[in-house]
């Protein structure tokens, strides 16, 4: 965000949130200690009132929803830092994507399908009782059926809804719909079913049969380096747990991952396209979730990922697992580290902290 400014004589609500967050990530940059933002509350709660909203019952300000937050930061951030659109910024290119929509009416064969492109920034993850993994939640999201008017048929009628990714973000948000209006009760209720998330994602499924086609090379490619990498890990394994040579002679020999003979170049499309995905794969890292019954109620907490050596120091001592990364567990002002196997138990099922909003990065090709 500091590549980019905000535009002079600017002084409304929105970009004065826009500076305070950028102020808000140079403190945590520089400081090493715990940073309360009231700044960029204060302007963040000008910019949009509802986040100011006060708890009559309970008093101090009333709890939002972490999703529509998200979704109104990034906003901002495009519109204030894009000058309204005459400049394409770091969420146009990083944290948006390109859907393209396909409608067709099965009752009315000789009509032409409608056929529509516009952007996307999140992946919504849709709740019923056939979804228990967050890719079955994607699909139904991506397609559905509606009812419009057909001009052929001279009524309403049903058309399906498909929905392909052409163009995917190096960071990927996904949402879970995991609240709904419960009219009985005049509350919004929540879904606790577990739907388990990956901690690494592909996505190539729900995209564009012409997008799949491109990506393959840079796919085949990745895999090469994964390969690699988990080959390294296994060598290096078994050398800190080398055995005497009288007991290494009966075992399996390690094969090398063999390597594609020609060297691979990304494709000048994707080249030309600063801030896209051109494997579809991802990994985990960040996590939103929310323990409670329903959005009014409850807590938020939010879990980072954290690589290995990088950052601050790393959990050590006798007992601590073996891992590439870490995980930073924020809770309010108390920070503790956990690892992979507590960020999955966060795909709900019962009163425990439950994803709303997880981010996917875009692996790297190197």
């Amino acid at each position: 965000m500091e590549k980019h400014s905000v535009a002079r004589g600017q002084t409304d609500a929105r970009a004065n949130m826009v500076e305070s967050l950028k102020g808000l990530f140079k403190q945590l940059n520089e400081s090493g200690e715990g940073v309360p933002p009231f700044v960029f509350l204060q302007f963040l709660r000008q910019a949009y009132p509802r986040f100011a909203e006060q708890d009559s019952q309970h008093g101090g300000y009333r709890q939002q929803d972490a999703d529509e937050f998200w979704s109104e930061m990034l906003t901002t951030l495009d519109q204030v830092l894009g000058k309204d659109g005459s400049v394409s910024t770091v969420v146009d290119k990083h944290m948006s994507g390109r859907m393209v929509t396909t409608w067709k009416c099965d009752e009315a064969p000789d009509e032409e399908p409608t056929e529509r492109q516009e952007p996307f920034r999140k992946l919504n993850c849709i709740i019923d009782k056939s979804v228990n993994y967050l890719s079955q939640g994607i699909k139904k999201g991506l397609e559905e059926v509606i009812e419009k008017h057909s001009e052929t048929l001279g009524r309403n009628a049903d058309y399906k809804s498909v929905s392909r990714i052409a163009r995917l973000p190096e960071y990927l948000t996904v949402t879970y719909n995991r609240f709904f209006w419960k009219a009985s009760e005049s509350i919004d209720a929540k879904i606790v079913k577990s739907v388990k998330f990956p901690l690494d994602l592909d996505v190539s499924e729900f995209c564009t049969p012409e997008l799949v086609e491109k990506m393959r090379p840079a796919r085949l490619h990745l895999r090469e380096i994964e390969d690699k990498k988990a080959h390294e890990r296994k060598l290096a394994k078994k050398g800190q747990n080398a055995e005497p040579e009288a007991e290494k002679k009966d075992m399996d020999v390690d094969v090398k991952p063999e390597a594609s003979s020609a060297p691979f170049e990304l494709s000048p499309e994707f080249k030309a396209d600063d801030g896209c995905n051109p494997t579809g794969m991802y990994e985990l890292i960040g996590v939103v979730t929310h323990i409670g019954r329903t959005a009014n109620s409850g807590h938020y907490m939010a879990w980072v990922r954290k690589e290995k050596g990088v950052g601050g120091p790393d959990p050590a001592g006798r007992g601590i697992p073996e891992t590439q990364h870490w995980w930073y567990k924020f809770d309010d002002d108390e920070v503790s580290m956990v690892t992979d196997d507590e960020i999955l138990k966060l795909c709900g099922g019962g009163d425990w902290h439950t994803a709303y909003v997880t981010l996917y990065r875009a692996k790297k090709l190197e």
